[in-house]
């Protein structure tokens, strides 16, 4: 599939390992950004608009992973999802008509995002990770100016004794 190639070649520039989960957020003004993802045999790739607070695909395709190869499964758009392939008890179901709309729909979006750039000047966006969580009371002074230092206040992931 065109969009699996410079998706891959996407990722190897930024040295992701596409055999293993991953996510990249990826920005070039004034396109929207670009989000490829990996959660276990499921790669997702595509663009995201808020809409009252809730991300939603536009478009965004799911393909399933087997080896090296990528299958249709699913794309979204802001209307809704069309399904094309999925499992069920050891069994794999696709709709003929659905995937032949899904290979035209990728082939055109695949191209866009060669011709858009994205190859050559996306920008890689970090997203933040939280290490600690810490619970602080509303009445508690802020740890972070002034006051009690952040290790008085309980760590949610350390059981309270």
């Amino acid at each position: 599939m065109e969009i699996q190639n410079i998706i891959t070649q996407i990722l190897k520039k930024h040295n992701i390992d596409a055999s293993k989960d991953f996510y990249i957020k990826l920005i070039m003004p004034p396109h929207q950004d670009l989000i490829i993802e990996r959660n276990a045999d499921v790669v997702t790739v595509g663009h995201y608009i808020e809409q009252k607070g809730d991300l939603i695909g536009n478009p965004v395709f799911a393909m399933y992973v087997s080896g090296k190869q990528w299958y249709p499964m699913r794309f979204d758009q802001i209307f809704g999802s069309i399904i094309c392939a999925w499992y069920k008890k050891g069994k794999h179901y696709i709709h003929p008509d659905r995937v032949k709309g899904f290979l035209a729909f990728q082939r055109m979006f695949a191209k866009n995002i060669r011709e858009q750039g994205w190859l050559e000047n996306g920008i890689p966006i970090k997203e933040a990770i939280v290490n600690d969580v810490f619970l602080i009371g509303k009445d508690d002074p802020n740890p972070f100016i002034g006051g009690k230092s952040k290790t008085d206040y309980a760590n949610p992931n350390e059981e309270e004794k």
